[in-house]
């Protein structure tokens, strides 16, 4: 169990192949992973297998 469930601890159970949550055998496939903070108006996505790719922050518009 996570003590401190920051969007960096979250984002590495996204990319988790024990669970299984990240997913690209047999046919199937993760085809993305989001995360989002709605108090700091901010979302942090993958495309593809979030093993294989990076996490990508956006902000919404209004918010720094």
């Amino acid at each position: 169990m996570i003590s401190d469930p920051t969007a960096e601890n979250v984002q590495t159970l996204r990319r988790d192949h024990d669970a299984p949550v990240c997913g690209h055998e047999d046919g199937l496939a993760t085809f993305w992973s989001c995360i989002a903070n709605p108090a700091k108006g901010c979302t942090s996505y993958s495309l593809c297998a979030p093993c294989r790719n990076e996490y990508v922050w956006t902000v919404s518009p209004g918010k720094e």
